[in-house]
Protein backbone atom coordinates (compact mmCIF):
# COMPACT_ATOMS: atom_id res chain seq x y z
CA UNK A 1 0.00 0.00 0.00
CA UNK A 2 0.82 3.54 -0.22
CA UNK A 3 2.67 4.97 2.91
CA UNK A 4 0.25 6.87 4.98
CA UNK A 5 0.49 8.16 8.92
CA UNK A 6 -2.31 7.19 10.90
CA UNK A 7 -3.89 10.47 10.93
CA UNK A 8 -4.62 9.88 7.13
CA UNK A 9 -6.20 6.54 7.39
CA UNK A 10 -8.23 8.50 10.46
CA UNK A 11 -9.26 10.64 7.67
CA UNK A 12 -9.99 8.30 5.31
CA UNK A 13 -12.50 6.58 7.88
CA UNK A 14 -13.78 9.53 9.29
CA UNK A 15 -12.79 8.57 12.35
CA UNK A 16 -10.08 9.86 15.27
CA UNK A 17 -7.02 8.31 16.21
CA UNK A 18 -5.40 7.41 19.49
CA UNK A 19 -2.08 7.62 20.44
CA UNK A 20 1.25 8.50 18.51
CA UNK A 21 0.74 9.42 14.71
CA UNK A 22 3.00 7.17 13.13
CA UNK A 23 3.35 6.13 9.71
CA UNK A 24 2.10 2.97 8.16
CA UNK A 25 3.35 0.58 5.42
CA UNK A 26 1.06 -2.33 5.32
CA UNK A 27 -1.96 -3.69 6.84
CA UNK A 28 -2.43 -7.28 8.14
CA UNK A 29 -5.36 -9.23 9.21
CA UNK A 30 -2.75 -12.37 10.11
CA UNK A 31 -0.63 -11.87 13.12
CA UNK A 32 1.64 -14.30 12.01
CA UNK A 33 2.26 -12.54 8.48
CA UNK A 34 3.32 -9.69 10.28
CA UNK A 35 7.22 -8.88 10.77
CA UNK A 36 9.70 -6.55 12.87
CA UNK A 37 10.33 -3.13 10.47
CA UNK A 38 7.04 -3.79 8.84
CA UNK A 39 5.49 -0.26 10.08
CA UNK A 40 2.23 -2.98 9.75
CA UNK A 41 -1.47 -2.09 11.80
CA UNK A 42 -3.39 -4.90 12.52
CA UNK A 43 -6.68 -5.37 12.07
CA UNK A 44 -8.94 -7.58 14.21
CA UNK A 45 -11.61 -9.30 12.21
CA UNK A 46 -14.37 -11.26 13.28
CA UNK A 47 -14.42 -14.84 12.35
CA UNK A 48 -16.88 -17.40 12.07
CA UNK A 49 -15.24 -19.26 15.19
CA UNK A 50 -13.39 -16.73 16.95
CA UNK A 51 -12.29 -12.92 16.87
CA UNK A 52 -8.98 -12.13 15.74
CA UNK A 53 -8.95 -9.65 19.22
CA UNK A 54 -7.36 -12.15 20.66
CA UNK A 55 -4.07 -12.39 18.37
CA UNK A 56 -3.40 -8.62 19.44
CA UNK A 57 -0.57 -9.58 21.83
CA UNK A 58 0.87 -11.65 18.84
CA UNK A 59 0.74 -9.49 16.17
CA UNK A 60 2.81 -6.78 18.63
CA UNK A 61 5.22 -9.27 19.54
CA UNK A 62 5.62 -9.61 15.93
CA UNK A 63 6.25 -6.37 15.20
CA UNK A 64 3.31 -4.57 14.99
CA UNK A 65 3.17 -0.74 15.44
CA UNK A 66 -0.74 0.12 15.52
CA UNK A 67 -4.09 -1.57 15.99
CA UNK A 68 -7.53 -1.07 14.08
CA UNK A 69 -10.61 -2.39 16.44
CA UNK A 70 -13.98 -2.35 17.13
CA UNK A 71 -13.13 -1.33 20.92
CA UNK A 72 -10.29 0.58 22.68
CA UNK A 73 -7.68 -1.49 24.24
CA UNK A 74 -6.39 -0.93 27.20
CA UNK A 75 -2.77 -1.26 25.99
CA UNK A 76 0.28 1.63 25.07
CA UNK A 77 -0.52 1.33 21.54
CA UNK A 78 -1.58 3.81 18.26
CA UNK A 79 -5.44 2.46 17.68
CA UNK A 80 -8.43 3.79 15.41
CA UNK A 81 -11.70 2.25 16.91
CA UNK A 82 -14.94 1.81 14.14
CA UNK A 83 -17.95 -0.24 14.19
CA UNK A 84 -16.83 -2.74 11.58
CA UNK A 85 -13.26 -3.24 10.77
CA UNK A 86 -14.42 -5.32 7.48
CA UNK A 87 -16.48 -1.89 5.80
CA UNK A 88 -13.03 -0.34 7.29
CA UNK A 89 -10.76 -2.04 5.14
CA UNK A 90 -13.43 -1.07 2.22
CA UNK A 91 -13.12 2.26 2.45
CA UNK A 92 -9.28 2.15 2.37
CA UNK A 93 -9.24 -0.42 -0.63
CA UNK A 94 -11.63 2.31 -2.23
CA UNK A 95 -9.42 5.38 -1.59
CA UNK A 96 -6.72 3.48 -2.84
CA UNK A 97 -7.87 2.51 -6.07
CA UNK A 98 -9.37 6.10 -6.35
CA UNK A 99 -5.55 7.38 -6.02
CA UNK A 100 -3.38 5.01 -7.54
CA UNK A 101 -3.61 5.24 -11.67
CA UNK A 102 -3.78 1.23 -12.14
CA UNK A 103 -5.42 -0.76 -15.18
CA UNK A 104 -7.22 -3.72 -13.54
CA UNK A 105 -8.17 -6.75 -14.91
CA UNK A 106 -10.72 -8.64 -13.18
CA UNK A 107 -11.07 -12.54 -13.44
CA UNK A 108 -14.64 -14.71 -12.77
CA UNK A 109 -15.46 -17.66 -14.08
CA UNK A 110 -16.62 -21.25 -12.85
CA UNK A 111 -13.43 -22.62 -13.92
CA UNK A 112 -9.61 -21.34 -14.76
CA UNK A 113 -9.17 -18.16 -12.70
CA UNK A 114 -6.70 -18.86 -11.17
CA UNK A 115 -4.76 -20.91 -13.86
CA UNK A 116 -5.55 -17.46 -16.25
CA UNK A 117 -4.65 -14.82 -13.40
CA UNK A 118 -1.28 -16.71 -13.01
CA UNK A 119 -0.24 -16.05 -16.85
CA UNK A 120 -1.57 -12.97 -17.18
CA UNK A 121 0.46 -11.88 -14.20
CA UNK A 122 3.43 -13.71 -16.18
CA UNK A 123 2.75 -11.62 -18.95
CA UNK A 124 2.09 -8.34 -17.44
CA UNK A 125 4.97 -8.66 -14.98
CA UNK A 126 7.51 -8.55 -17.75
CA UNK A 127 6.12 -5.04 -19.11
CA UNK A 128 5.40 -3.35 -15.62
CA UNK A 129 5.34 -3.85 -11.91
CA UNK A 130 1.81 -5.86 -11.62
CA UNK A 131 -0.26 -6.32 -8.61
CA UNK A 132 -2.12 -10.07 -8.86
CA UNK A 133 -4.21 -11.94 -6.37
CA UNK A 134 -2.22 -14.22 -4.22
CA UNK A 135 -3.12 -17.85 -4.22
CA UNK A 136 -6.96 -17.88 -4.91
CA UNK A 137 -8.56 -15.05 -2.30
CA UNK A 138 -11.18 -14.32 -4.52
CA UNK A 139 -13.51 -13.92 -1.81
CA UNK A 140 -14.57 -10.22 -1.29
CA UNK A 141 -12.35 -9.86 1.74
CA UNK A 142 -9.31 -11.71 -0.82
CA UNK A 143 -10.45 -9.07 -3.13
CA UNK A 144 -9.97 -6.14 -0.59
CA UNK A 145 -6.27 -7.09 1.00
CA UNK A 146 -5.60 -7.73 -3.08
CA UNK A 147 -6.49 -3.79 -3.39
CA UNK A 148 -4.71 -2.95 -0.01
CA UNK A 149 -1.24 -3.79 -1.13
CA UNK A 150 -1.41 -1.30 -4.37
CA UNK A 151 1.43 0.78 -4.31
CA UNK A 152 1.99 3.85 -7.03
CA UNK A 153 4.42 1.97 -8.84
CA UNK A 154 1.27 -0.86 -9.91
CA UNK A 155 0.41 -0.14 -13.38
CA UNK A 156 -1.38 -3.44 -13.48
CA UNK A 157 -3.26 -5.54 -11.70
CA UNK A 158 -4.93 -9.02 -12.34
CA UNK A 159 -7.63 -9.65 -9.73
CA UNK A 160 -9.20 -13.11 -9.14
CA UNK A 161 -13.26 -12.48 -8.22
CA UNK A 162 -15.13 -15.33 -7.00
CA UNK A 163 -17.89 -16.19 -4.75
CA UNK A 164 -20.54 -18.75 -3.81
CA UNK A 165 -23.37 -16.58 -2.79
CA UNK A 166 -25.40 -14.20 -5.00
CA UNK A 167 -23.75 -10.24 -4.58
CA UNK A 168 -20.72 -11.10 -3.20
CA UNK A 169 -19.26 -10.52 -6.78
CA UNK A 170 -21.36 -7.41 -7.41
CA UNK A 171 -19.76 -6.00 -3.90
CA UNK A 172 -16.30 -6.83 -5.29
CA UNK A 173 -16.44 -5.44 -8.49
CA UNK A 174 -17.90 -1.94 -7.58
CA UNK A 175 -14.86 -1.71 -4.94
CA UNK A 176 -12.35 -3.07 -8.11
CA UNK A 177 -13.69 -0.83 -10.73
CA UNK A 178 -12.41 -3.09 -13.56
CA UNK A 179 -10.93 -1.65 -17.08
CA UNK A 180 -10.94 -5.15 -18.49
CA UNK A 181 -13.60 -7.98 -17.52
CA UNK A 182 -13.04 -11.60 -18.22
CA UNK A 183 -15.87 -14.20 -17.52
CA UNK A 184 -13.85 -17.27 -17.97
CA UNK A 185 -16.43 -20.18 -18.45
CA UNK A 186 -20.11 -21.32 -16.20
CA UNK A 187 -21.08 -24.88 -15.41
CA UNK A 188 -22.70 -26.06 -12.26
CA UNK A 189 -20.93 -25.26 -9.56
CA UNK A 190 -21.30 -23.33 -5.90
CA UNK A 191 -25.02 -24.86 -6.65
CA UNK A 192 -25.64 -25.35 -2.70
CA UNK A 193 -25.51 -21.09 -3.38
CA UNK A 194 -26.14 -20.14 -6.83
CA UNK A 195 -28.93 -23.29 -7.41
CA UNK A 196 -29.04 -23.97 -11.27
CA UNK A 197 -26.25 -23.00 -13.89
CA UNK A 198 -28.95 -19.99 -14.67
CA UNK A 199 -27.67 -18.90 -10.62
CA UNK A 200 -24.48 -18.89 -11.66
CA UNK A 201 -24.72 -16.77 -15.18
CA UNK A 202 -26.75 -14.44 -12.94
CA UNK A 203 -23.44 -14.46 -10.21
CA UNK A 204 -20.90 -14.23 -12.25
CA UNK A 205 -22.66 -11.68 -14.57
CA UNK A 206 -22.71 -9.55 -11.41
CA UNK A 207 -19.09 -8.74 -12.44
CA UNK A 208 -20.36 -6.47 -14.76
CA UNK A 209 -21.66 -4.28 -12.16
CA UNK A 210 -18.68 -2.03 -11.38
CA UNK A 211 -17.62 -1.64 -15.00
CA UNK A 212 -16.37 2.19 -16.80
CA UNK A 213 -17.57 3.44 -19.44
CA UNK A 214 -14.61 2.50 -21.40
CA UNK A 215 -14.05 -1.06 -19.67
CA UNK A 216 -13.33 -4.33 -22.28
CA UNK A 217 -14.67 -7.10 -21.94
CA UNK A 218 -13.96 -10.70 -23.04
CA UNK A 219 -16.23 -13.79 -23.51
CA UNK A 220 -15.69 -17.61 -23.99
CA UNK A 221 -17.96 -18.27 -26.97
CA UNK A 222 -17.66 -21.80 -25.81
CA UNK A 223 -19.54 -21.15 -22.47
CA UNK A 224 -21.49 -17.81 -22.18
CA UNK A 225 -24.95 -16.30 -21.26
CA UNK A 226 -25.11 -13.63 -23.37
CA UNK A 227 -28.70 -13.00 -23.60
CA UNK A 228 -28.72 -12.78 -19.96
CA UNK A 229 -25.64 -10.42 -20.01
CA UNK A 230 -25.99 -8.31 -22.91
CA UNK A 231 -28.45 -5.95 -20.98
CA UNK A 232 -25.96 -5.12 -18.55
CA UNK A 233 -23.40 -3.54 -21.13
CA UNK A 234 -23.81 -0.48 -22.13
CA UNK A 235 -21.05 1.34 -24.48
CA UNK A 236 -18.20 -1.27 -23.49
CA UNK A 237 -16.22 -2.86 -26.26
CA UNK A 238 -17.17 -6.69 -26.08
CA UNK A 239 -14.33 -9.77 -27.16
CA UNK A 240 -14.61 -13.49 -27.65
CA UNK A 241 -12.55 -16.41 -27.28
CA UNK A 242 -12.93 -20.53 -28.11
CA UNK A 243 -11.56 -23.01 -29.22
CA UNK A 244 -14.65 -23.76 -31.17
CA UNK A 245 -14.33 -22.23 -34.98
CA UNK A 246 -16.70 -19.02 -34.30
CA UNK A 247 -17.01 -15.75 -36.58
CA UNK A 248 -16.87 -13.45 -33.45
CA UNK A 249 -14.05 -14.66 -32.19
CA UNK A 250 -10.87 -12.28 -31.81
CA UNK A 251 -8.10 -14.63 -31.79
CA UNK A 252 -8.82 -17.60 -34.39
CA UNK A 253 -7.05 -20.95 -33.51
CA UNK A 254 -4.81 -22.28 -36.12
CA UNK A 255 -3.68 -25.70 -34.65
CA UNK A 256 -3.02 -27.15 -31.41
CA UNK A 257 -0.14 -29.82 -31.15
CA UNK A 258 0.26 -31.68 -27.73
CA UNK A 259 2.55 -34.00 -27.04
CA UNK A 260 4.81 -35.00 -24.05
CA UNK A 261 3.05 -32.69 -21.21
CA UNK A 262 3.93 -29.72 -23.84
CA UNK A 263 1.46 -27.98 -25.83
CA UNK A 264 2.21 -25.56 -28.61
CA UNK A 265 -0.63 -23.71 -29.86
CA UNK A 266 -0.91 -20.84 -32.96
CA UNK A 267 -3.16 -18.28 -32.86
CA UNK A 268 -4.22 -15.91 -35.66
CA UNK A 269 -4.36 -12.68 -34.20
CA UNK A 270 -5.24 -8.83 -35.71
CA UNK A 271 -1.19 -8.15 -35.82
CA UNK A 272 0.42 -11.75 -36.74
CA UNK A 273 0.78 -15.53 -35.69
CA UNK A 274 1.18 -16.16 -32.00
CA UNK A 275 3.24 -19.18 -31.49
CA UNK A 276 2.49 -20.37 -27.92
CA UNK A 277 4.69 -23.09 -26.16
CA UNK A 278 2.77 -24.21 -22.97
CA UNK A 279 4.56 -26.63 -20.65
CA UNK A 280 0.69 -28.04 -19.66
CA UNK A 281 -2.09 -29.89 -21.37
CA UNK A 282 -6.08 -30.42 -21.84
CA UNK A 283 -8.18 -28.08 -23.66
CA UNK A 284 -9.14 -26.26 -20.80
CA UNK A 285 -5.60 -25.31 -20.23
CA UNK A 286 -4.93 -24.00 -23.63
CA UNK A 287 -8.53 -22.40 -23.14
CA UNK A 288 -6.93 -20.38 -20.38
CA UNK A 289 -3.77 -19.46 -22.47
CA UNK A 290 -5.74 -17.87 -25.86
CA UNK A 291 -7.80 -15.56 -22.65
CA UNK A 292 -4.93 -14.52 -21.26
CA UNK A 293 -3.34 -13.96 -24.47
CA UNK A 294 -5.90 -11.72 -25.28
CA UNK A 295 -5.99 -9.84 -22.02
CA UNK A 296 -3.00 -8.96 -22.21
CA UNK A 297 -3.03 -8.07 -25.90
CA UNK A 298 -6.03 -5.85 -25.10
CA UNK A 299 -3.86 -4.31 -23.02
CA UNK A 300 -1.19 -2.97 -25.44
CA UNK A 301 0.96 -6.09 -24.61
CA UNK A 302 3.15 -7.20 -27.81
CA UNK A 303 3.10 -10.97 -29.03
CA UNK A 304 6.57 -11.76 -28.45
CA UNK A 305 6.13 -10.97 -24.92
CA UNK A 306 3.13 -12.83 -24.57
CA UNK A 307 4.58 -16.05 -25.77
CA UNK A 308 7.55 -15.38 -23.73
CA UNK A 309 5.02 -15.17 -20.64
CA UNK A 310 3.36 -18.35 -21.50
CA UNK A 311 6.43 -20.23 -22.06
CA UNK A 312 7.28 -19.39 -18.41
CA UNK A 313 4.47 -20.88 -16.74
CA UNK A 314 3.92 -23.91 -15.05
CA UNK A 315 1.32 -25.41 -13.30
CA UNK A 316 0.82 -26.04 -9.92
CA UNK A 317 0.90 -28.25 -6.97
CA UNK A 318 -3.23 -29.24 -6.88
CA UNK A 319 -4.25 -27.42 -10.62
CA UNK A 320 -3.02 -30.57 -13.16
CA UNK A 321 0.15 -30.74 -11.74
CA UNK A 322 2.35 -33.55 -13.45
CA UNK A 323 4.55 -35.75 -10.79
CA UNK A 324 6.87 -38.43 -11.98
CA UNK A 325 5.95 -41.53 -9.65
CA UNK A 326 8.98 -43.50 -11.85
CA UNK A 327 9.90 -43.16 -15.20
CA UNK A 328 6.50 -44.17 -17.45
CA UNK A 329 4.32 -43.75 -14.49
CA UNK A 330 2.90 -40.11 -13.55
CA UNK A 331 0.38 -38.82 -11.21
CA UNK A 332 -1.84 -35.69 -11.94
CA UNK A 333 -2.05 -33.63 -8.88
CA UNK A 334 -5.66 -31.97 -9.48
CA UNK A 335 -6.39 -32.15 -5.70
CA UNK A 336 -7.14 -28.67 -5.42
CA UNK A 337 -10.84 -28.37 -6.20
CA UNK A 338 -13.53 -30.08 -7.80
CA UNK A 339 -16.96 -29.10 -10.12
CA UNK A 340 -18.05 -31.21 -12.48
CA UNK A 341 -16.79 -29.37 -15.37
CA UNK A 342 -13.17 -29.37 -13.92
CA UNK A 343 -13.95 -33.20 -13.37
CA UNK A 344 -14.75 -33.26 -17.02
CA UNK A 345 -11.89 -31.18 -18.65
CA UNK A 346 -9.44 -33.15 -16.30
CA UNK A 347 -10.95 -36.44 -17.62
CA UNK A 348 -10.20 -35.73 -20.91
CA UNK A 349 -6.42 -35.53 -19.97
CA UNK A 350 -6.05 -38.87 -18.62
CA UNK A 351 -7.84 -40.49 -21.40
CA UNK A 352 -5.29 -39.11 -23.99
CA UNK A 353 -2.31 -40.63 -21.62
CA UNK A 354 -0.42 -43.92 -22.35
CA UNK A 355 -0.41 -46.52 -20.36
CA UNK A 356 -2.90 -48.15 -17.42
CA UNK A 357 -5.70 -45.05 -16.39
CA UNK A 358 -6.46 -44.94 -13.21
CA UNK A 359 -8.81 -41.96 -11.92
CA UNK A 360 -9.05 -41.44 -7.35
CA UNK A 361 -11.62 -38.88 -6.97
CA UNK A 362 -13.49 -37.47 -4.02
CA UNK A 363 -16.49 -35.70 -3.66
CA UNK A 364 -17.42 -32.61 -5.30
CA UNK A 365 -18.48 -30.66 -2.82
CA UNK A 366 -21.22 -27.64 -2.19
CA UNK A 367 -23.55 -28.92 -5.00
CA UNK A 368 -26.64 -29.58 -1.93
CA UNK A 369 -27.98 -33.12 -2.10
CA UNK A 370 -29.79 -33.61 -4.91
CA UNK A 371 -27.83 -31.92 -7.43
CA UNK A 372 -24.92 -33.89 -5.69
CA UNK A 373 -26.33 -37.37 -6.37
CA UNK A 374 -27.16 -35.63 -9.76
CA UNK A 375 -24.02 -34.52 -10.95
CA UNK A 376 -21.77 -37.93 -9.26
CA UNK A 377 -23.62 -39.75 -11.22
CA UNK A 378 -23.52 -37.97 -14.48
CA UNK A 379 -19.84 -38.57 -13.52
CA UNK A 380 -19.93 -42.11 -13.58
CA UNK A 381 -22.16 -42.29 -17.41
CA UNK A 382 -18.84 -39.94 -18.26
CA UNK A 383 -16.08 -42.05 -17.04
CA UNK A 384 -18.03 -45.44 -17.77
CA UNK A 385 -17.92 -43.98 -21.40
CA UNK A 386 -13.97 -43.50 -21.37
CA UNK A 387 -11.09 -45.87 -21.84
CA UNK A 388 -9.78 -45.10 -18.11
CA UNK A 389 -9.35 -48.38 -16.99
CA UNK A 390 -10.33 -48.08 -12.70
CA UNK A 391 -12.17 -45.96 -10.82
CA UNK A 392 -11.10 -45.05 -7.13
CA UNK A 393 -13.67 -43.13 -5.04
CA UNK A 394 -13.36 -42.18 -1.55
CA UNK A 395 -15.98 -39.99 0.42
CA UNK A 396 -19.91 -39.95 0.15
CA UNK A 397 -21.45 -39.22 -2.97
CA UNK A 398 -18.23 -40.46 -5.10
CA UNK A 399 -19.70 -43.35 -4.51
CA UNK A 400 -22.40 -43.00 -7.16
CA UNK A 401 -19.54 -42.37 -9.76
CA UNK A 402 -17.31 -45.09 -9.40
CA UNK A 403 -20.43 -47.55 -9.01
CA UNK A 404 -22.19 -46.23 -12.62
CA UNK A 405 -18.95 -46.62 -14.00
CA UNK A 406 -18.73 -49.92 -13.52
CA UNK A 407 -14.81 -49.88 -13.31
CA UNK A 408 -14.67 -48.61 -10.06
CA UNK A 409 -14.41 -49.38 -6.39
CA UNK A 410 -15.45 -47.67 -3.15
CA UNK A 411 -13.23 -46.74 -0.13
CA UNK A 412 -13.99 -45.58 3.36
CA UNK A 413 -10.20 -45.82 4.27
CA UNK A 414 -7.09 -44.57 2.57
CA UNK A 415 -4.68 -47.01 3.50
CA UNK A 416 -6.64 -49.44 1.68
CA UNK A 417 -7.00 -47.46 -1.32
CA UNK A 418 -3.43 -46.96 -1.40
CA UNK A 419 -2.19 -50.75 -1.10
CA UNK A 420 -4.56 -51.03 -4.07
CA UNK A 421 -2.77 -47.75 -6.38
CA UNK A 422 0.54 -49.40 -5.27
CA UNK A 423 -0.27 -53.35 -6.10
CA UNK A 424 -1.37 -51.38 -9.68
CA UNK A 425 2.23 -49.20 -9.77
CA UNK A 426 4.38 -52.95 -9.23
CA UNK A 427 1.84 -54.41 -11.98
CA UNK A 428 1.76 -51.88 -15.06
CA UNK A 429 5.04 -50.01 -16.25
CA UNK A 430 3.58 -47.49 -17.62
CA UNK A 431 0.48 -46.01 -15.70
CA UNK A 432 -1.11 -42.63 -15.22
CA UNK A 433 -2.90 -41.38 -11.98
CA UNK A 434 -4.92 -38.61 -11.71
CA UNK A 435 -6.42 -37.66 -8.00
CA UNK A 436 -8.88 -35.06 -8.25
CA UNK A 437 -11.53 -34.11 -5.34
CA UNK A 438 -12.77 -30.64 -3.41
CA UNK A 439 -9.97 -29.23 -1.32
CA UNK A 440 -12.23 -30.08 1.72
CA UNK A 441 -11.96 -33.66 0.82
CA UNK A 442 -8.06 -33.96 1.49
CA UNK A 443 -7.53 -35.71 -1.72
CA UNK A 444 -3.84 -33.91 -1.55
CA UNK A 445 -3.47 -36.40 1.31
CA UNK A 446 -3.42 -39.57 -0.89
CA UNK A 447 -1.07 -37.31 -3.58
CA UNK A 448 2.00 -36.78 -0.38
CA UNK A 449 1.66 -40.41 0.74
CA UNK A 450 1.98 -41.59 -2.96
CA UNK A 451 4.90 -38.89 -3.08
CA UNK A 452 6.40 -40.68 -0.14
CA UNK A 453 6.08 -44.22 -1.11
CA UNK A 454 7.36 -43.83 -4.40
CA UNK A 455 11.01 -44.12 -4.68
CA UNK A 456 11.63 -41.97 -7.51
CA UNK A 457 8.96 -39.37 -7.80
CA UNK A 458 9.66 -36.13 -9.31
CA UNK A 459 8.07 -33.12 -10.32
CA UNK A 460 7.93 -32.17 -13.91
CA UNK A 461 9.53 -29.05 -14.94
Amino acid sequence: MIPLYLKDISCILNVPYIGKNCKIHTISIDSRTIKKNQKCIFVTIQGKKNNSEIFIHEAIKNGAIAILNTRLLPIDMPQIIVRNTIEALRKIAKWLRNKINVKIVAITGSCGKTSVKEMVFKILNICEKTLATKKNFNNTLGVLLTLLELKKEHKFAVIEVGGSRFNEIQHSSYLIRPNLILINNIVESHLLGFRSLYGVSQAKGEIFSGMLNDSMILLNSDSHNWSLWKNKIKNQSVFWFGLKKCQKNFFHLIDIIQKNLITKIRLNTPTGTLNIKLNTIGNHNISNAIAASILSYLLGVNLCTIAFGLKNFFSFPGRLFPIFLNKNQILFDDSYNANIGSMIAAISVLRKMPGYRVIIIGDMLDLGVNNGIFFHKKLGTVLSQSNIHRVFSIGYMSQYSSYISKKGKHYYDIELLLQDIMQILNQYPITTILAKGSHDTQIYKIVQILIRNTKYASIFI
